[in-house]
């Protein structure tokens, strides 16, 4: 790979994560409180034993090894959000959202993922 393309690859990263970082940012204060309800809603066995709010790369790996999330999307997450991306296909993205959002410790969904009619198409 010349220099040029590995540029693009990171660029492309920094931008996707800084997107990331935008929409968590802007998230409805309505969503942040209520995820605060219900942490302090929690029994205390839970808050003893550790809770359930893993870290960031904690959540994206439950998410990873949990659910079967198809090539061309990327999970991301941040302050406790997972944030989707990618293309896939519009039959299958109800299903990955719902997959998502029965993962234990996510909380908050952003879906940043284009729905498309056909299969992607890798090159």
């Amino acid at each position: 790979m010349d220099a040029k393309g590995m540029w693009q690859g990171t660029w492309r990263t920094a931008v996707r994560v800084g997107v990331a970082l935008a929409v968590v940012s802007l998230l409805d204060r309505r969503s942040r409180r209520r995820r605060d309800e219900r942490a302090r809603a929690r029994p205390r066995e839970a808050v003893q034993r550790g809770g359930d709010d893993p870290s960031d790369d904690e959540l994206v790996e439950r998410v990873c090894s949990q659910v079967r999330v198809p090539p061309g999307v990327e999970v991301v997450a941040v302050e406790g959000a997972v944030v989707l991306f990618g293309r896939i296909a519009r039959d299958a993205l109800e299903q990955l959202l719902a997959r998502v959002a029965d993962v234990d410790g996510v909380s908050v969904i952003e879906n940043r993922l284009t729905a498309i009619d056909a299969p992607v198409q890798r090159r």
